[in-house]
């Protein structure tokens, strides 16, 4: 029994692991959390207007049916040691304000604690999750960095089945 126990921890732990380290060399090592605040564009540098591309869909992946192309900029405000708030701005007004925990890390990131992992059915039985996880930097010419990764796993009976997972690296640009 105790080694069933073990085995099935171990089976629920495996896959527990952190975001990948950044690989370009244009990140500005963040010391103070203060130099992240400014009002950033909703749509990186390299996309299109589309909903799956904004900061705010990425923040927010939970809600599946969420408008965010209406959101034409993002401000971002460091409210205390441990919480930063996102506006989400159109037309110079707050349509919408979110508060998240973070906490700096020390590869000069700033990891957000929101909600990440999504769980579908029971775990390793019939079901499985959905983990999300995303650091904030600043590229050298102070541009938002969204930095994490996306990845799914199910299976059947402990029969785990081939996840997918996705490094996720986008720029915003500053305003």
């Amino acid at each position: 029994m105790k080694t069933i126990v073990y085995l099935i921890l171990g089976l629920l732990l495996c896959n527990c692991g952190g975001i990948p380290k950044y690989k370009d060399g244009n990140q500005r090592f963040l010391t103070n959390p203060k130099l992240i605040e400014g009002e950033y564009n909703n749509y990186n540098n390299d996309s299109l207007k589309l909903r799956g591309n904004s900061i705010n869909s990425k923040i927010n992946w939970r809600k599946k049916r969420l408008d965010t192309t209406r959101y034409t900029s993002v401000k971002i405000k460091i409210l205390n040691e441990k919480q930063l708030r996102f506006d989400f701005i159109k037309n110079d007004s707050t349509l919408k304000s979110q508060t998240f925990k973070y906490r700096l890390r020390k590869d000069g990131f700033i990891k957000l604690r929101n909600n990440n992992l999504q769980v579908v059915g029971v775990p390793w039985l019939f079901g499985g999750y959905k983990n999300v996880m995303y650091d904030l930097g600043l590229t050298k010419t102070d541009d938002l960095i969204l930095h994490g990764y996306s990845e799914e796993a199910a299976a059947v009976m402990v029969a785990l089945f081939a996840g997918r997972r996705y490094d996720i690296k986008n720029i915003y640009k500053r305003r």
